[in-house]
């Protein structure tokens, strides 16, 4: 009972991530007005946190459920690299931003 009140609650939060930063990256790309350096490094921020949510939480979900709460140990090394790439990509994507700003 408990693993199904996680499920819903933590899917509520996947579902709400992966729409707010579905809404900051809609009006950036409709609107040209925006196509600023701001908005750019904004829409990219969505979009790498975007990939985090999306690393971690379907994972979790299934787990939630399944009986067998095991992982193998290529797909727990693929999480692991994807999630250090995304980590990689945040910390290169604002650092380029801070430097632009002096």
């Amino acid at each position: 009972m408990t693993n199904i009140f996680l499920f819903i609650v933590f899917l509520q939060i996947y579902l709400s991530s992966i729409m707010g930063n579905g809404l900051i990256i809609m009006p950036i790309y409709m609107n040209t007005y925006l196509y600023t350096p701001m908005y750019f490094f904004l829409c990219i921020l969505a979009m790498l946190d975007m990939g985090y949510v999306t690393t971690t939480m379907p994972q979790m979900l299934v787990h939630l459920l399944a009986k067998s709460q095991t992982i193998s140990f290529a797909c727990c090394w693929m999480h692991m690299y994807v999630f250090g790439a995304l980590s990689a990509l945040t910390a290169y994507s604002l650092s380029s931003w801070f430097m632009t700003d002096m």
